[in-house]
């Protein structure tokens, strides 16, 4: 080609444009203005000139096909003068992807027919997308699960309660304990139900506050293992306390804190299969002015591809064969509460070894003040 012809392009037009543009003869990139060299390669780099386009695209196209090949097509297309759009996921140097909508026209310098192709940057775009997408569907999810659960537990309610209130029932005093404890039970899951819907409710509009004051948190953990033994008992799970014999007093608010424990204890025992275990644990970490829980299982465990999530709201650990437990609320909560008192949440597992969950809370987080946060009030 010319000199003439190499120069055409350079115009201030082509260089300083909004968007990346490049010109192609056939596939070969022959010249790019800077938001096109730093779209692909970085400042001042001019590694995308000469460049074959088609080796930067990924294997797939925009109908699952053959990228390359659908590229190819559409050069040959645009060369016989039409316009063509196309969406491209190309990889860049670093191993990263970026999709690009791409704009292409026919242009003749000097007798030859040339590709000029402008170029957008979706990546950005196609990923909120994409989390919007998935946000939906995960509250789509929430809410059948929801009515399940809350259904389930009022079928149960009503079932029990019906055979109470036969005059001709006749029940032992051991049954009738018994038929009292599924009852608390199953009215403890619409709580908590409630409860979370209550908290995501108020996170969504950013409403409530923490009601701090000085309180026993052994107090807590006692009540709520031993309100929970029975829940775990009919899962055919032990619970076990391993607690400090005398009080361990916080600045917090008693009820958001029972609600964080109520969410693991209830996650462990729902994740943990029959003949397993619970554990939590308890002490004062004097070196770090905090107290220290630990909700240990021994149950199903958290893959590695899932750790990173297990917080995000509605999230729900998939696993092959296993319907999902929970509606993905619980330790997104949990971890807001928490957050909320200065402390911390952590889970350490290995999928089909346990999870441990860690939480450190300050024994005086925020006593000059009320800490803002939009949980429910009550746990009760």
């Amino acid at each position: 080609m010319s000199q003439e012809t190499q120069s055409k392009p350079d115009t201030i037009l082509f260089k300083h444009a909004p968007a990346p543009m490049w010109l192609q003869q056939g596939s070969i990139v022959i010249d790019a203005n800077s938001r096109a060299l730093d779209l692909f390669q970085g400042p001042g780099s001019e590694g995308l000139i000469g460049t074959d386009i088609t080796t930067l695209l990924s294997d797939c196209g925009q109908d699952g096909g053959d990228a390359s090949l659908e590229a190819l097509a559409l050069f040959r297309d645009v060369e016989n003068g039409n316009d063509a759009t196309a969406d491209w996921r190309c990889r860049k140097p670093d191993g990263s992807q970026m999709d690009l909508h791409t704009e292409m026209s026919p242009v003749d310098l000097d007798g030859q027919r040339f590709i000029l192709i402008v170029a957008f940057d979706q990546t950005r775009l196609n990923r909120d997308r994409e989390a919007m997408q998935t946000q939906r569907r995960q509250m789509q999810d929430f809410i059948g699960n929801f009515s399940h659960e809350l259904r389930t537990s009022l079928f149960s309610i009503l079932g029990f309660t019906s055979v109470l209130r036969q005059d001709e029932a006749v029940l032992d005093t051991g049954q009738f304990r018994e038929f009292l404890s599924i009852l608390n039970i199953e009215t403890l899951k619409i709580s908590s139900l409630v409860e979370d819907v209550l908290s995501l409710s108020r996170i969504t509009a950013g409403a409530g506050v923490l009601k701090k004051r000085p309180a026993d948190l052994i107090a807590i953990l006692e009540e709520l293992a031993g309100t929970m033994a029975g829940q775990a008992t009919r899962n055919g799970v032990t619970l076990n306390q391993k607690l400090p014999d005398g009080p361990l007093t916080l600045f917090m608010d008693p009820d958001a804190i029972k609600r964080v424990f109520f969410n693991l204890i209830d996650n462990a025992v729902k994740h943990t299969p029959m003949g397993g275990w619970i554990e939590l644990r308890a002490d004062a970490d004097t070196s770090r002015s905090s107290i220290i829980v630990k909700v240990i299982d021994s149950g199903l465990g958290i893959p590695a591809r899932d750790l990173p999530h297990v917080f995000e709201q509605f999230y729900r650990v998939e696993r092959s064969g296993f319907t999902p437990n929970g509606y993905g609320l619980g330790l997104s909560i949990a971890k807001q509460i928490v957050d909320a008192h200065e402390g911390s949440i952590a889970i350490e597992s290995d999928e089909g070894a346990g999870a441990t969950t860690t939480v450190v809370i300050p024994f005086s987080n925020g006593i000059d003040g009320m800490a803002s946060l939009p949980i429910s009030e009550s746990v009760s």
